[in-house]
């Protein structure tokens, strides 16, 4: 029997046009009231999902979200960590070094802002998107080598972002947790962040077995966790590659593909 859900927002939870579908919401509300604990798990900054956790009724003193792609676990009733990691102000200096030797573009998170040299579309996409306030600093001069960092981007058009990749040196993909999260996003966190050891550290503090989770996915920052997880769900929307490496294919984010599987493997409808 599940006792959790582990779920992506974009491209899963989320349509395309950043809603929940009602059919989706009264699926988590039926779980919910089997006693089955909702977790969101997402690349997005805790800005970023408020909204969603209180759409859901998920904001209360037992209640948990994974953000930042696995670098922290939240309660969401008093927004403290139970897990953080991250890299530190010298790696991600390093990391910036690497963004205009690439020629491309670039920011990070603290837990209070998105950091960033320059203000560009991507930033602006952060405050519109996420929610969060955007801070332009001289990162050179105004990041400490010791001060903490949640993550650092690097961000372009898809086929620049793609030619950069390609370029990026070995040792950063030894160093760190380095992967392309959305078409224009590559990401780099600390080398022991990703979904699926947040969901285990999570899981241990919540008395769950692995085989007792169930998590949903459409990206390839997603796999880990997909595999991790007693079933794990790819969508209908996610890619090839996504899907192959799933227990279970469900229907498309735009079709409640969460909700389906709710129904017919959690509900038993």
């Amino acid at each position: 029997m599940f006792k959790l859900i582990a779920l992506d927002m974009d491209g899963t939870l989320l349509k395309g046009d950043n809603t929940i579908s009602q059919e989706t919401k009264k699926a988590i509300k039926l779980a919910k009231e089997k006693g089955i604990k909702i977790v969101i798990t997402t690349g997005r900054p805790i800005q970023g999902v408020m909204n969603y956790l209180e759409e859901l009724d998920l904001i209360n003193d037992d209640e948990y979200v994974i953000t930042y792609n696995g670098s922290s676990i939240y309660n969401t009733k008093t927004l403290k960590p139970i897990v953080r990691s991250g890299l530190t102000g010298k790696d991600f200096k390093d990391i910036y070094k690497l963004s205009k030797s690439l020629g491309v573009e670039f920011h990070g998170f603290i837990d209070e802002c998105c950091i960033a040299p320059k203000e560009n579309k991507y930033t602006d996409a952060e405050i519109q998107h996420n929610n969060i306030d955007v801070k332009i600093i001289d990162i050179e001069n105004d990041i400490n080598d010791n001060d903490f960092i949640i993550k650092a981007m690097i961000l372009d058009e898809k086929e620049k972002l793609d030619q950069a990749v390609k370029k990026i040196p070995k040792e950063y993909f030894e160093k760190y947790n380095a992967l392309r999260t959305v078409s224009f996003i590559f990401e780099f966190m600390n080398k022991n962040c990703s979904k699926s050891s947040a969901l285990k550290a999570l899981c241990k503090h919540l008395d769950i077995s692995q085989t007792e989770v169930i998590a949903f996915g459409d990206g390839e920052n997603d796999i880990d966790m997909l595999q991790f997880a007693g079933l794990g769900v790819a969508m209908g929307n996610a890619s090839n590659y996504v899907q192959s490496k799933a227990d279970y294919v469900t229907l498309s984010n735009e079709e409640n593909g969460v909700a389906d599987v709710i129904y017919k493997k959690i509900l038993n409808i």
